[in-house]
């Protein structure tokens, strides 16, 4: 009775092209949710919950390889009628959990103090879990029930996945992130259609009656979707939500809303609204009109309501003015202007040429048109020239000299909680700032200014930057070529391309003295002579601060020691590790528990500490969700083969691909500049090319294990090739635009993708000698490492460099092929 069926089994095992393009369309589904639900969260809630929207999709299709292992037996028996339910559950999950998860009361600022706020993240945490594990769940289910063509159907998943990530990041432009649920739900909803078409050959009762009841209640629910849009409440710590309170009381008004594949934007007005640019006690003057601009709910820059350069006087009392007030009619870069204050800070000291870079076009749209009228005309006055790149691109490829070179993506207070550490910057890193050098005149000098912290942190960091970048450059003596002036809000550190003579010095000595600033350095001072103006904390018996002291600590031959010792990790970034707002230390970790006793956990970097609970949380679910499966085959009917060789296959797998992914995606940043556009660039060719290679491999009249050994040695051989000629090559077409950029960095990619897309289902045809319950048990081990990976990835970076997490790649490859050797040999 087992062998006939075997045969009717057997007859469902087909692929056709109804179901393909279903398979196809699921997988767009998940990456178009992914990148949906990341975007819309970045405006409810933070940024960081793009971390937390990775981890909880790969979580989710981690969760259905366990399923899977342990219902995989009943449920291929029925396999048309599960398929279908788990299509739908997906469809109707996707937007009610979306909508149920944003009316729970999560207040992030109180998660370390209160259990309730723990339970309700892990409740918010579960329920967008829930459209994951239904989609991840029809994936694995399909590739065990297709297990005769499973490059073909991981190659559809990989294919659809990377269609899904360009389709939602040109989708970004037209449709707000809130409505993604219901287009994506949309898409879901034909797949289900499609998926139903393909067993119309096989309908039985069963599967009969689900159509029936699926269908009308599928068309029922979409309507109801696409007619109720979703109304979600935004964190109420977010400026927008305050500027929003003060709207309900007529205490503000919103201007403008607009939204893009860079963000949400706004503008508000408000009498409430005073921001000075640091400027100091001895301002007389009130700050004029202004109007609040907001991406993404947090405040990004101000606009002036001015009609003419003499409303701005209040820019004469900022520490920002100093480098104005040094040079006469200087030809000026504002790199990360977003607002055009600085515009008139320059204007009002007489700059002769200014030249604004930013890279997101909708802020520089908005100045140039909607708001120009109300910003005083600031982004089109003949003098001033508009330049859509991101900084970093822009200052490597420039062939312009500048007398300022003024930072101002870089300024504002510190930041509160290290919630900017994860953010990689490509503009201040030692290289960057080096070019920034080249392209100064010989009167020029960049300039930066950030808040005040007790003890010094930012301010310290970009010291170093600086005397590391006039290092880089080739300038022997950095001493000569620094100042660092303070008040009681901001510290203003310049760099100078020449040394500097006793001529400005004595001007920035009595400038800083007039702005009521203390000078904290300047070549030749001595620190038994300072007298502070603005009192800040230093040294036991010291008439100088602790600012100073490390400034004099980092200008020394003690400067190594001083780096390794201080309670904040302040060593200049590169290129390989271009995270300037980490400043988290392992070793401070005791000096701070004593030191802040019961808050010593508010008073580190809440950044790196998310990035360590995510990564341990990950390892803790993974652990409990792989091991148990393990007990189980180890207490089934007999014992199953292959069992640590396979995990340990998988495992290496999920944790080489995401690290390459990674690091590819750090090195489109640099090179495109316009993060979507790298992000979108790197996964899409990953994506698409990884799922040609899966389609074609098979095509080779080689045993799986074969497969897997060429292609680990392309992956590892390319990898290595890619680390040291990747940049040059991307470097060469730097002059040709965005789209022939976007295209050479695609192909650059193109090769490696295509080995690493042969990996898996080699992997998988060689379990198909053994049980079935070992193909879902892989597929879930793939998704969970996956899960530790992505946090693991950006610690290493942070620690290692991206050399590190190269290596870290490599190696993985390299376990695998042992790993499937064993695999081939007890699988015979």
């Amino acid at each position: 009775m087992s062998r006939p069926a075997s045969r009717r089994e057997e007859t469902r095992l087909r692929l056709n092209l109804p179901n393909s393009i279903a398979v196809f369309l699921i997988s767009a589904a998940v990456i178009a949710f992914q990148i949906g639900l990341m975007r819309s969260l970045s405006i409810t809630k933070y940024h960081h919950f793009s971390y937390l929207v990775i981890s909880i999709a790969l979580l989710g299709f981690g969760a259905s390889g366990t399923f899977l292992t342990f219902a995989g037996a009943m449920i291929r028996k029925y396999f048309p009628f599960w398929s279908c339910l788990f299509i739908f559950l997906f469809f109707a999950s996707v937007p009610s959990s979306y909508l149920l998860a944003e009316q729970i009361p999560l207040d992030i600022q109180y998660l370390l103090y209160s259990g309730r706020q723990v339970f309700l993240l892990a409740l918010y945490v579960f329920i967008l879990f829930i459209p994951f594990f239904f989609s991840g769940t029809f994936i694995g289910l399909s590739l065990v029930h297709f297990r005769e063509d499973i490059p073909f159907v991981y190659g559809l998943n990989l294919l659809g996945s990377g269609a899904g990530g360009i389709c939602s990041i040109i989708a970004l432009s037209y449709i707000r992130p809130f409505d993604f649920p219901q287009a994506v739900a949309a898409m879901i909803f034909l797949a289900l259609l499609l998926w139903l078409i393909s067993f119309r050959e096989h309908l039985r009762v069963r599967l009969l009656l689900l159509a029936v009841l699926l269908l009308p209640s599928g068309t029922g629910m979409l309507f109801f979707f696409i007619a109720h849009g979703a109304d979600v409440p935004i964190d109420q710590y977010k400026t927008i939500a305050y500027l929003n309170r003060l709207a309900d009381h007529a205490g503000a008004k919103s201007v403008l809303t607009t939204y893009g594949p860079r963000g949400r934007i706004d503008v508000y007005a408000s009498d409430r609204l005073h921001q000075t640019l640091f400027a100091g006690l001895q301002a007389n003057i009130l700050p004029p009109k202004q109007l609040a601009l907001l991406v993404d709910g947090e405040l990004a820059g101000t606009i002036f309501r001015v009609a003419d350069v003499s409303e701005t006087a209040i820019l004469d009392f900022t520490p920002q003015s100093l480098a104005y007030r040094l040079i006469k009619r200087p030809n000026v870069l504002l790199l990360g202007e977003v607002g055009g204050v600085n515009v008139w800070l320059a204007k009002r000291f007489g700059a002769s040429r200014i030249t604004v870079v930013q890279g997101n076009r909708q802020l520089n749209d908005l100045l140039r048109n909607e708001l120009s009228e109300l910003s005083g005309g600031v982004f089109v006055m003949p003098d001033v020239e508009v330049a859509t790149q991101e900084p970093h691109i822009f200052v490597r490829r420039t062939g312009k000299k500048f007398d300022i070179v003024h930072i101002v993506t870089a300024e504002g207070f510190a930041a509160t909680g290290g919630l900017q550490s994860l953010h990689e910057d490509y503009l201040l890193t030692k290289e960057t700032i080096a070019k920034c050098i080249g392209i100064l005149s010989d009167r020029g000098i960049i300039t930066l200014t950030r808040g005040i912290q007790s003890p010094p942190r930012d301010s310290l960091k970009t010291l170093g930057l600086f005397a590391s970048a006039l290092e880089e450059a080739g300038i022997r003596d950095p001493k000569q070529h620094l100042l660092v002036a303070r008040n009681y809000l901001a510290v203003n550190t310049m760099l100078a391309k020449l040394p500097l003579d006793r001529a400005v010095i004595k001007d920035f000595r009595g400038l800083s003295e007039n702005l009521s600033m203390d000078a904290e350095y300047f070549p030749g001072i001595r620190s038994w002579e300072i007298h502070q103006i603005n009192s800040m904390e230093g040294p036991d018996h010291a008439n100088y601060s602790f600012l100073h002291y490390g400034i004099m600590k980092i200008l020394s031959a003690d400067q190594e020691k001083f780096f390794r010792e201080w309670i904040y990790q302040i060593s200049p970034p590169t290129d390989n590790s271009p995270y300037f707002f980490d400043f988290f230390r392992w070793r401070s970790l005791g000096s701070f528990i004593e030191t802040y006793r019961s808050q010593w956990l508010q008073r580190l970097e809440f950044g790196y500490v998310v990035l360590v609970i995510t990564f341990l949380s990950a390892a803790l679910f993974a652990l409990l969700l792989i091991l148990a499966p393990l007990f189980w085959l180890r207490r089934g009917k007999g014992p199953v083969p292959a069992r640590f060789s396979t995990g340990l296959y998988f495992l290496c797998l999920g944790f080489g691909f995401m690290f390459i992914e990674m690091v590819s995606i750090q090195k489109m940043t640099r090179h495109l500049g316009d993060p979507v556009s790298a992000a979108s660039a790197a996964i899409t060719a990953i994506l698409v090319f990884s799922g040609i290679g899966s389609l074609w491999q098979k095509k080779l009249r080689l045993s799986p294990f074969k497969r897997i050994a060429f292609a680990a040695a392309g992956v590892i051989v390319l990898t290595i090739l890619s680390a040291v000629l990747l940049d040059r090559f991307l470097e060469a077409f730097s002059d040709y635009g965005i789209m022939v950029s976007f295209a050479a960095a695609s192909f650059s990619l193109s090769p490696l993708a295509f080995f690493m897309g042969w990996m898996f289902p080699s992997g998988l045809m060689i379990l198909e000698r053994g049980p079935q319950v070992l193909i879902p048990w892989a597929w879930g081990i793939n998704g969970f490492t996956s899960v530790m990976a992505a946090p693991l990835s950006v610690m290493l970076a942070m620690a290692q460099g991206f050399t590190g997490v190269i290596a870290a790649a490599i190696l993985c490859y390299g376990v695998a092929v042992f790993a499937a050797m064993r695999m081939e040999r007890v699988l015979k």
